[in-house]
This record gives structure tokens, sequence and C-alpha cells, in this order.
């Protein structure tokens, strides 16, 4: 397993340091820069609520599958609750490249479920720069679940 850990039945996403590292890295330094310039403007103080911000909202991401629960949970972003969804209600994965003036500037891994009220919703797993890398994972993620089908 390249992208998670397996501790019994769950298998928990290991964190994805490529994508976040440098955007991090780059508000991080950008901080340091205006405060070294500028130690009495108000921006030193908004890059570093920004680089806080940026940095917990990395570490609250997670991506859980529970074989013994059947279930994936998914939480992302700063203030993000999270959703569980049950395998049986899970319809398919979908990857989402996002391409600007042909560069990929983002790939993302999709799940669509039917929520518990009936509707088709669609929520975002992973996300990462490569379509390799999320197809590698998307693989994995399908391994995973189909192994929990076959026992």
């Amino acid at each position: 397993m390249k992208y998670f850990v397996k501790n019994g039945n769950e298998y928990k996403m290991k964190t994805p340091w490529g994508l976040y590292s440098p955007i991090v890295g780059g508000f991080a330094l950008m901080t340091i820069l205006s405060f070294v310039k500028a130690p009495e403007s108000t921006l030193f103080w908004w890059l570093l609520a920004m680089t806080i911000f940026l940095i917990i909202s990395f570490l609250r991401r997670c991506f859980i599958i529970d074989l013994d629960k059947k279930h994936i949970k998914v939480r992302q972003g700063l203030f993000g609750i999270g959703d569980t969804i049950l395998i049986d209600n899970q319809e398919g994965f979908t990857v989402h490249e996002m391409k600007q003036l042909f560069i990929t500037t983002n790939v993302s891994l999709m799940a669509r479920y039917v929520n518990n009220k009936g509707k088709y919703r669609e929520i975002q797993l992973a996300q990462g720069i490569s379509k390799k890398m999320i197809q590698n994972l998307l693989n994995e993620v399908e391994e995973i679940l189909s192994n929990e089908h076959q026992g």
C-alpha cells in the first residue's frame, strides 16, 4: 500500500505532503519576508494568520476506509465537519482535472454517493497535482473495496 496505512480493517490515507508543503512553505516564506521588510505592516499579521489556517486545515484532513463499520469517513478544510459515506450507498468514483492554459493545476478524486435522504451527493476524497497519482490512489481505493466485497 502506497497511499494508505492499514490498522486492522481500517485504512487511513497517509499525509499527502507533496501538494501542501509548497503552499504552506510559500506562505511561511512570504510571512517571514513581510516581517523582515515591513515589521510594522499589517500584511505580516494577515500572512501569519493565513499560514496558521492553512496548517490547521491541512492537519485536520482525513480519509479513512473502515471495513468493519462499512463506511468511508472524509473530513476536509478548516471548519469541515466531515462526511461518512456508507460503502453500500457509494455509487462510484470520478477523477476531476482542472487545467489552466494547458497546465494541470489540480486533480481531485471525487466519490458519488446517496445520502440518508436519498439524494445524490459528491464529495472530494483527495487532491493532487498529478493525474497519475490520483489514478494510482483510486486504484488502491478500489482494491481495498474489492477485497472487502470478496471477504
